[in-house]
């Protein structure tokens, strides 16, 4: 229908305009119509085209509008991907100095390692210099007993015994007994 209006309206105004202008041959006006209708003819084909691609008709504000919405959409998230870049160069400065702090603990704790080590050995030989020193022994005389050495020395019968590894009370004049430093 629109082509319809839009073929007469052409034709109206090239006929009356041009007759307004100047006269035409038949010959001439016939040359012009048939040009006229090759016109209109490519002009519904085109139109056909066109309504052929794109059946429904295509409202220009509203996408327009959700352009604009995309566009916004795509700036923020251009800010944040910005600030998560700034976040994250924060994060590995800090994580370089934590791992510049891991390593002096850990060098510290190696310290502390080996200390405890030299330590633990210096301790060893303060105990064993200490145990020969305390060790006591005594030789026994006739007429004692363990529970009188025991009571002399001021130590358990038992820890004597052990330390001594006797099995029974039994002990002889002579005998060699090692007293083991003040159990009381």
């Amino acid at each position: 229908m629109y082509t319809l209006f839009l073929a007469c309206t052409l034709i109206t105004t090239f006929c009356y305009g041009k007759t307004n202008e100047y006269s035409l041959s038949s010959y001439e006006l016939q040359l012009e119509i048939a040009d006229l209708k090759h016109q209109i003819r490519t002009f519904e084909i085109d139109m056909q085209l066109m309504e052929e691609k794109s059946p429904e008709f295509i409202d220009c504000k509203a996408l327009q509008s959700r352009i604009q919405m995309q566009e916004n959409t795509i700036d923020k998230l251009s800010s944040e991907v910005k600030i998560l870049k700034k976040d994250i160069q924060q994060l590995l400065e800090h994580l370089n100095k934590v791992n510049t702090q891991l390593i002096t603990h850990e060098k510290g704790l190696q310290n502390v390692s080996e200390l405890k080590n030299t330590l633990a050995e210096l301790l060893k030989k303060i105990h064993a210099s200490t145990t020969k020193t305390r060790v006591k022994s005594y030789k026994v005389q006739a007429g004692d007993s363990l529970e009188k050495i025991a009571r002399l020395h001021h130590v358990s019968v038992e820890a004597l015994k052990a330390n001594n590894k006797l099995i029974r009370d039994t002990i002889f004049p002579g005998q060699e007994l090692q007293i083991p430093h003040d159990t009381k």
